[in-house]
């Protein structure tokens, strides 16, 4: 019986089983052209399904309206023959690739494109070349992202590089040995030359070369906190662990990558832009921007509800600043004084416990200050720290308390960046329509409340006069810059300005003159209340206009004041000397009235009277402006 049993096993193992064991392998199995035919099929249903033109797939290629920002051949696989159709059938095609130990798989380059499209038309992984990618496994083990920041870093606008501000990632989380690891996420360039016609062009129209980083997010913080003094807001980001899984990967992606870094075209803003718009497809939805800056995205961000959290961390400086405001005079005179004569054995504070707080996180941040500058030794700053737990252990038996600084200032509050205005200009002579033209950022008659200090930036502005025979450029300022930075007893405080364009200049009958002009100076302001600010600048230029080229002096002194029912006040007194070579002098007043009827609307009325000692004239202006 069981001899029997055992030979009509076989005879089933060899005319049944086995055969179809064997047709089940080739089921499996790609021939030449089955492996085709398969490829095919797949790149035929993600066409069908259209992942094309998906935000994901525009993204995840970082295009801007179909255009390319990246050409790179190790990035864009089509080539010179591309579109986002061509583009995904290469990219399908490639990971059947079969493995070369040479080179880098494409499932390894572009494991964002992979996930998305595996699971867009639900691929099985055994379908596709079983292949190895130790670099990417290291990218997950050593720079976790269990949670994702949008980082800000504030303007500086007395730098080319960064008078805008920055913006980049933070990945957060425990790598593989479970240690905390953190980030930072960066594009940017570096600007090797003084050359400004050179810059402008490389900026603007060739682009300089660009730089994606993955950087220790400590040293970054360093370096923009203690270096450049500049503060960062970091915001975490509320996102679906599959978006997250995609905006992980596609920072590898990017990882060698040839990229160009044009300022208007293809930036910092530009690329983390499309990065966080793999997010959803509301966050991209937004075609409002002339061109994306840093503020941008944050604001993008807020407005498509990604923001989980706001923390501001405030350079020293500016932390000082910001604690001295909230005490009395009296208190920040003592506190000096604590440092000027090493009066730390007994410290007296105020017995009103806000205050008190207040007082505690000064000297604590001037302390932290004096010692990164050399002014105080170790052991000078364990003697201060000593004493500050004393009276933090005072406060705290008593009271819980933390100082929320991330709506002090806030990026997402800041008027647009850019601004169109038209007016009507009334002369001694003439009168005329006026339209103005900002791309980038902002004036000095604008709501600047949100700004660390008074300020404006002007990239490209442009006016124009208007009558009915001529249209004439009244003003073209390629760069222009003014920073009122308040004195401040701990930290002092240099304003300063900068215009380098085309401007209105006056001969000794007060007659306008189109100008080449390049001026700068520097000065001090002084916060009066919270809200005025009277400042004082020492500048000098140099111009070319009536066939003269001239130096000129040009003092300066003002006062910028918020008022009531959001309005705002800007008064200037300018002595000029020796413009168009005329060997004279001439006194301007200006005064600006602004009112700021909505987020994006701004009324301003101005008048302005220059005067000699034979001539003079006054202007006047009604302009409204839109913010976009």
């Amino acid at each position: 019986m069981s001899v029997v049993f055992k030979n009509s096993f076989l005879l089933f193992l060899r005319g049944g089983l086995i055969p179809l064991f064997l047709f089940l392998q080739v089921g499996f199995s790609y021939s030449e052209d089955n492996h085709e035919v398969n490829i095919n099929s797949i790149i035929k249903t993600a066409i069908e399904k259209n992942l094309h033109k998906s935000h994901i797939w525009k993204s995840l290629l970082q295009t801007t309206d179909g255009k390319l920002n990246i050409k790179d051949p190790n990035f864009i696989l089509s080539g010179d023959d591309f579109s986002l159709e061509k583009e995904l059938a290469k990219t399908i095609q490639s990971f059947f690739d079969i493995p070369d130990d040479s080179l880098k798989h494409p499932i390894c380059r572009f494991p964002a494109r992979f996930y998305w499209i595996k699971n867009e038309l639900g691929l099985n992984d055994n379908i596709f070349p079983n292949v190895s990618c130790p670099d990417f496994e290291e990218y997950l083990n050593r720079a976790p992202a269990q949670k994702i920041y949008l980082v800000f870093v504030s303007e500086n606008v007395s730098q080319p590089s960064s008078m805008m501000g920055h913006v980049f990632l933070k990945l957060s989380g425990h790598n593989y040995k479970s240690n905390y690891a953190e980030h930072a996420v960066s594009f940017y360039t570096i600007i090797d030359t003084i050359n400004i016609p050179l810059l402008i062009l490389k900026s603007t129209i060739t682009g300089m070369d660009g730089f994606f980083s993955l950087l220790p997010y400590s040293e970054q913080v360093k370096r923009y906190l203690e270096v450049e003094d500049r503060n960062i807001w970091e915001y975490e980001l509320d996102l679906p662990e599959k978006n997250k899984t995609l905006i992980y990967y596609h920072i590898w992606e990017l990882k060698d990558i040839k990229m160009k870094y044009l300022f208007t075209g293809y930036n910092c803003a530009t690329v983390i832009y499309n990065i966080l718009s793999l997010s959803s497809e509301n966050f991209s939805s937004n075609k409002k921007h002339l061109w994306i800056t840093p503020k941008d995205v944050v604001k993008e961000t807020y407005r498509a509800n990604l923001i989980l959290s706001t923390k501001l961390i405030p350079s020293d400086k500016w932390n000082i600043r910001m604690l001295s405001e909230a005490v009395e005079q009296e208190n920040r005179d003592y506190i000096y004084d604590l440092f000027k004569y090493g009066l730390f054995e007994d410290v007296k504070l105020s017995d009103d416990i806000t205050t008190r707080i207040y007082q505690v996180e000064l000297i604590r941040s001037y302390a932290n200050y004096l010692y990164m500058r050399g002014d105080i030794d170790k052991k000078e700053l364990n003697i201060i720290s000593k004493q500050l737990s004393k009276i933090d252990k005072e406060i705290l038996s008593n009271n819980k308390y933390f100082i929320d600084l991330s709506q002090y200032k806030s990026p997402i509050k800041t008027f647009n960046d850019s601004q169109l205005g038209v007016g009507y200009k009334m002369g001694k002579k003439r009168n005329y329509m006026k339209l103005y033209f900002l791309p980038a950022s902002n004036s000095l008659s604008d709501d600047n409340r949100e700004y660390f200090n008074e300020n404006f930036l002007k990239l490209g502005e442009l006016s124009f006069l208007i009558t009915e025979n001529s249209i004439n450029v009244e003003s073209f300022q390629l760069y222009a810059m003014k920073s009122l930075i308040p004195w401040n007893k701990f930290v002092k405080g240099i304003s300063g300005e900068f215009r380098l364009g085309l401007e209105e200049h006056y001969d000794k009958k007060l007659r306008n003159h189109a100008a080449i002009n390049a001026l700068g100076g520097i000065g001090v302001t002084k916060k009066i209340f919270t809200d005025i600010n009277t400042y004082l600048l020492i500048n000098g230029g140099i111009g070319y206009g009536k066939s003269h080229l001239y130096f000129y002096l040009y003092p300066e002194v003002g006062a910028i004041i918020y008022e009531v029912i959001n309005m705002k006040t800007t008064f200037s007194y300018k002595y000029i000397y020796n413009q168009l070579a005329s060997n004279d002098f001439y006194h301007s007043f200006d005064i600006t009235q602004s009112f700021f009827l909505h987020n994006n609307l701004k009324l301003n009325a101005t008048c302005e009277h220059r005067v000699n000692n034979r001539y003079s004239n006054n202007i006047y202006e009604l302009m409204f402006h839109v913010y976009f």
